[in-house]
């Protein structure tokens, strides 16, 4: 795991619902790097899951 990965991460932890796209182009890579990066680590066990949180409902 190197910088752009850790990027990746705190990306994600700090809005996972923030786009691909968008999470690429603040990191200054393509979205075929990232999505390649992304299945990497969900792979390598980096990534485990994605879990939603739902605090309150209406």
């Amino acid at each position: 795991m190197d910088t752009v990965d850790k990027k990746i991460l705190f990306s994600l932890l700090k809005d996972g619902r923030t786009p691909q796209r968008q999470i690429a182009k603040e990191i200054g890579i393509s979205a075929q790097t990232l999505n390649y990066r992304m299945t990497k680590m969900i792979e390598d066990g980096i990534i485990v899951g994605f879990i939603v949180h739902i605090t309150e409902v209406p």
